[in-house]
């Protein structure tokens, strides 16, 4: 649901609506509402992320990037080629028939991006850009034909964003985002703040500390100059935009950015007494620097793992991050080994 202020409703406005529903409460008004006709919204979202001031248009248009769009048959479809030749980019098109029925599986991870890997490499483009259903997350294929996976979306949109402007604002991310973030932030000397899982609750934060981007690390950019919610759209400009600062290949500018490995795991929660697990592992773990925001996250210098319920499904999520991939797999099954 979409709140008044444009944003999805908070977790307790969602629950106190849904509860008025099963109640059959009819909620007060007075007189008739308006109904406006939508559909050419899209083009005038294009109109406003052009417009955006973190935006080097000039400088973007001259590339003349090739670009493979892969939007899985849905929302992104129409409106994401439309920027993109609007950026002077020469568009090839898959999966963009806005039908609604899903070409590959939903979600834009590296084992659903065969396709567009494919044809990246067959149209010799410089990137691929792959969305989910809803047009909020984006993931990149580089000019090799490879994944780059959605962590890397954020942080490179973040990069572009903060070279690009004079501002210091901070940061929001998830707990559960990857370093990469951090990376950049120390890079630009601008601060950092974490939220629970959850768009919402990440975009109530960039409200809170007047932050001007932050995102999840599952895709999802936030750019507040544009709205407050995550954007495909919006993304794949300030992508761009920040590819186009470079005469360099999509690979060799991702070879510049620290490469972290991150694992994701899960554990059915059925039989578990969350509290009791977080307990012990906060035993465990004394000596551990921790943050219980949203379960239980354990952060060395080098590596994080977060333990937290889903909020979608009866699970205990667990995602980790370091360097060394090797250690990190020693340390998930140590955590998972207490759990059970």
């Amino acid at each position: 649901f979409i709140d008044a202020d444009a944003c999805f409703t908070s977790p307790e406005k969602t629950l106190k609506l849904l509860k008025n529903a099963d109640d059959e409460i009819s909620p007060e008004f007075s007189g008739t509402g308006k109904i406006k006709d939508g559909s050419n919204l899209w083009l005038e979202h294009v109109r406003h992320t052009l417009e955006l001031s973190a935006l080097n248009l000039e400088r973007i248009k001259r590339k003349s990037f090739k670009v493979v769009v892969d939007a899985v048959n849905c929302t992104g479809s129409v409106i994401l080629p439309e920027l993109l030749e609007k950026l002077g980019c020469k568009v090839y098109t898959l999966n963009c028939n806005s039908t609604g029925n899903f070409s590959r599986g939903a979600e834009p991870l590296p084992e659903n991006l065969d396709a567009l890997c494919r044809t990246v490499i067959e149209k010799g483009a410089d990137l691929g850009f792959a969305t989910d259903p809803d047009g909020d997350r984006l993931a990149v294929v580089n000019d090799k034909g490879q994944p780059l996976g959605e962590e890397f979306t954020l942080p490179f949109c973040m990069d572009g964003f903060y070279t690009e402007s004079n501002t210091t604002s901070p940061v929001v991310v998830n707990l559960s985002t990857s370093m990469l973030n951090d990376w950049v932030c120390q890079k630009h000397g601008v601060p950092i703040q974490h939220s629970k899982v959850g768009e919402i609750n990440v975009v109530e934060k960039m409200k809170e500390v007047d932050s001007e981007i932050g995102g999840e690390g599952n895709g999802g950019v936030i750019y507040a100059d544009s709205h407050y919610g995550r954007d495909a759209i919006v993304a794949a400009a300030l992508f761009l935009n920040r590819l186009s600062m470079e005469n360099l290949s999509l690979t060799k500018v991702r070879s510049t950015f620290p490469d972290y490995r991150m694992i994701k795991d899960k554990i059915n929660i059925a039989g578990l007494d969350i509290p009791d697990v977080i307990k012990r592992l906060k035993d465990n773990y004394q000596l551990v620097k921790s943050n219980e925001l949203d379960g239980l996250k354990l952060i060395w210098n080098d590596k994080w793992i977060h333990i937290r319920p889903s909020n979608t499904e009866p699970i205990l999520r667990i995602y980790g991050e370091a360097e060394d991939e090797h250690l990190l797999n020693k340390e998930l099954d140590t955590i998972k080994q207490l759990i059970s």
